[in-house]
C-alpha cells in the first residue's frame, strides 16, 4: 500500500494499484492513477486536485530503456509514461567538439517529450527499491514544466537499467 508523503491531502492508493501520478496543469495539479495489469502498465484519471507538498510529486509506473549509437555520436535513458506517450529523455553526446564547449552543450540534456530541452538541470536521482527518485533545479524544472522532485515507479529490470547507465550519461565530460 503506498501512502502520501507527510503533508499531503492523505490519499492512499488500495493493494494492487502501483502508484499516483500527479500532472501539472494550469491552476493545480491532478491526481491520476497507475497500475499494471499481466504487466503492463495503465495509467487513468481519478479527478481532482492532488496531493503535493513543496515539491510537486509524480510518481507513476513507467518503462525504461537505454539506447547506444556510435553513427549518431549518443546515448540516452527514455523514461516512458505508456499511457500519455510522455517522455523524459537524459541524452549525452559521445564525443564534444569546441562548439559544444564554448556553448555549455558539453554535457547531457533533459528531453522532455522530444521538445523540451535543457542542459544539466540535475541536481540528484537516486534508486531505492522500485522508486526513482530525479530532483531538477528551479530552471531545469520550469523549461521542461514538471515540478522539481518525480518519484517514478520502477521494476527491477528498469532499475538495473537507471543504475548502470545514468551515472555515465551525468558524469562530467571536462
Amino acid at each position: 500500500m503506498l501512502r502520501a508523503p507527510s503533508g499531503s491531502d492523505g490519499w492512499v492508493v488500495e493493494p494492487g494499484v502501483e502508484g499516483i501520478m500527479l500532472r501539472r496543469y494550469p491552476g493545480g495539479y491532478r491526481r491520476w492513477q497507475a497500475a499494471s495489469v499481466r504487466g503492463r502498465s495503465l495509467v487513468s484519471h481519478v479527478g481532482g486536485p492532488g496531493p503535493c507538498g513543496r515539491y510537486g510529486r509524480i510518481v507513476a509506473v513507467i518503462r525504461v530503456g537505454f539506447t547506444r549509437s556510435i553513427k549518431d555520436d549518443y546515448e540516452a535513458i527514455v523514461l516512458l509514461d505508456v499511457e500519455s506517450g510522455d517522455t523524459i529523455e537524459f541524452q549525452r553526446s559521445l564525443t564534444h567538439d569546441p562548439q559544444d564547449v564554448r556553448f555549455g552543450m558539453d554535457t547531457y540534456a533533459i528531453v522532455r517529450g522530444g521538445a523540451a530541452v535543457h542542459y544539466g538541470g540535475l541536481v540528484r536521482f537516486d534508486v531505492r527499491g522500485y522508486v526513482l527518485a530525479l530532483e531538477l533545479d528551479p530552471e531545469a524544472a520550469e523549461v521542461l514544466e514538471l515540478p522539481d522532485l518525480l518519484e517514478l515507479t520502477v521494476d527491477g529490470a528498469a532499475a538495473e537499467i537507471i543504475e548502470q547507465h545514468l551515472p555515465r550519461i551525468l558524469a562530467p565530460t571536462r
